[in-house]
């Protein structure tokens, strides 16, 4: 009886991950284009790329005006890059996806922050104000992706709390080794 319960709970709580997902993915996509100054270029606004290394779980990128968020995976590529994957590891990429918009809100052009997450990405020195602009975009974006989550019903906050913990402490970790 346990595992039946157990089973049907999994299979409501996945349902309800892949329901805000898929909508965020969709309402994300629509607003990147929406903003977009060159149209032509916002064919694959949100997608899944692959990388080795690095801080980051994904992407946002203003791109010269024709925005788009990447979705970072070290391995295991969905088969349609355009689409959420609901299967390997939605808690994870929903929660990427959200912060990820959350720069977009945040600071959509990257005037704020651009120079500085380049310097840091390059390891470059970074400045005290440089170190602090890219904490506090970080910082701005999560917050902005809790309240997105919010407003779609997401429920595991124990998992957005860890995630958002744990990019918080990589980027503060990351540039406390930078010397000005």
């Amino acid at each position: 009886m346990r595992i039946v319960l157990a089973s049907g709970l999994q299979r409501a709580l996945s349902s309800h991950i892949a329901q805000i997902f898929t909508a965020l993915w969709a309402e994300t996509q629509q607003e990147l284009v929406r903003a977009s100054i060159r149209p032509r270029l916002s064919r694959s606004t949100v997608s899944y790329c692959f990388q080795v290394g690095g801080i980051d779980s994904g992407e946002y990128a203003w791109n010269g005006g024709a925005p788009s968020i990447l979705i970072y995976r070290t391995g295991n590529l969905p088969r349609d890059l355009q689409q959420p994957d609901l299967v390997t590891r939605p808690i994870e990429d929903v929660c990427t996806l959200a912060h990820e918009r959350g720069h977009f809100i945040f600071d959509h052009t990257q005037r704020r922050s651009q120079s500085a997450y380049e310097s840091f990405r390059h390891g470059g020195p970074l400045t005290l104000a440089q170190k602090t602009v890219i904490l506090e975009a970080e910082r701005q974006a999560w917050q902005h992706a809790h309240a997105d989550l919010m407003r779609l019903g997401w429920t595991d906050w124990a998992s957005f709390d860890a995630i958002q913990w744990r990019s918080l402490r990589t980027y503060s970790d990351g540039l406390a080794q930078l010397r000005p």
